[in-house]
């Protein structure tokens, strides 16, 4: 055998010991759970939008062509954009700060981003609700300033607040793992 030649694993097996197959079959009951309980729902949905009460896209027509659902389409298009936007603004610097604080800096940086997740969503959201609500403090701040309103935690300001609120930590942490694993900015060489 040629000492220069690579060692290769025996066939149906890896490096790392394991065969393939019997990674296969350790995934296949999660893989089972998610058939039976989201693709086969969803598949039936799909079926029954198509077929029922007669076979056609007839739905989908209705659906893209009444102006209550475009203008529900178009404001939700709307907020998903805008709560992107405000998480990509805020999250980036936080992100940027995380990556070139110091260690133990860092570790209470990831912490405060981490802990909203050791709430509950909903709770979280019941707060917002008192917040935002018509007696909330934010409500009766904007009174105090002068402003006529009626309560802003049925507008999509509210919603906006909630999905930043929400989502911001999911735009954080996958940016700091790219940051702390990829080449330097230009103007940091």
């Amino acid at each position: 055998m040629d000492p220069s030649s690579p060692v290769r694993a025996p066939a149906g097996r890896r490096a790392g010991g394991m065969a393939p197959t019997r990674w296969g079959l350790l995934a296949l009951p999660a893989l089972l759970f998610v058939a039976l309980v989201y693709l086969m729902p969803l598949g039936a949905m799909l079926l029954q939008s198509v077929l029922s009460p007669e076979p056609g896209f007839q739905h989908f027509a209705a659906l893209l062509g009444s102006a209550g659902y475009q203008r529900v389409l178009i404001q939700t298009l709307w907020i998903s954009l805008v709560a992107t936007a405000i998480c990509l603004v805020v999250g980036y610097p936080v992100a940027y700060a995380i990556t070139r604080a110091g260690p133990v800096a860092r570790r209470i940086l990831i912490i405060g981003v981490i802990s909203p997740y050791l709430t509950s969503i909903l709770v979280r959201t019941f707060a917002w609700e008192v917040l935002l609500g018509r007696l909330g403090p934010i409500n009766q701040a904007l009174v105090l300033l002068g402003f006529r309103t009626e309560g802003i935690l049925l507008s999509p300001a509210a919603v906006i607040v909630g999905l930043v609120h929400i989502l911001l930590p999911l735009m954080i942490l996958p940016v700091y793992s790219v940051m702390q694993g990829g080449p330097k900015p230009c103007w940091e060489s």
